[in-house]
């Protein structure tokens, strides 16, 4: 009777590595945020959309973005960080929304944004911690 309880554990062990598998990325997406949306084009460009009711009509949103880079200064290697941002904007009845671009950067499959975040009046209401623009991409149609 062992023998079979031992080989039915062997049998289902790749059942429950499955299992686990589903799980994590579901858990990852449910502890993002719940009103920012953003999506890329892996080059330099990011949309996002922010579905809240929590602001009145009127009030002045934007959207930042921070992503990490490299530059010189004269020889010398420098690590800097980059902040771009938009005013969000109300399309008809899809949720306000924006766009920013990095200017003379592009994405690789490294990258990982420290920040994207929103703030109105100058207050922060929202954030996205870690953004990996790899897992984020939506191409522009042609």
């Amino acid at each position: 009777m062992s023998h079979i309880v031992v080989m039915a554990v062997v049998m289902l062990w790749p059942s429950y590595v499955l299992v686990v598998l589903f799980l994590v990325p579901a858990a990852h997406c449910q502890e993002e945020s719940q009103g920012l949306y953003c999506v890329n084009d892996f080059v330099n460009n990011v949309s996002c959309t922010w579905n809240s009711t929590a602001v009145a009509p009127g009030v002045d949103c934007w959207i930042y973005g921070a992503k990490e880079t490299w530059t010189y200064e004269g020889n010398k290697r420098v690590y800097i960080i980059i902040t771009r941002g938009c005013k969000l904007k109300q399309h008809r009845t899809s949720p306000p929304g924006c766009s920013f671009v990095f200017d003379k950067e592009e994405f690789n499959c490294y990258d990982v944004m420290p920040n994207i975040s929103v703030k109105c009046n100058g207050e922060l209401l929202e954030s996205l911690e870690n953004y990996e623009p790899g897992f984020h991409i939506k191409m522009n149609p042609p």
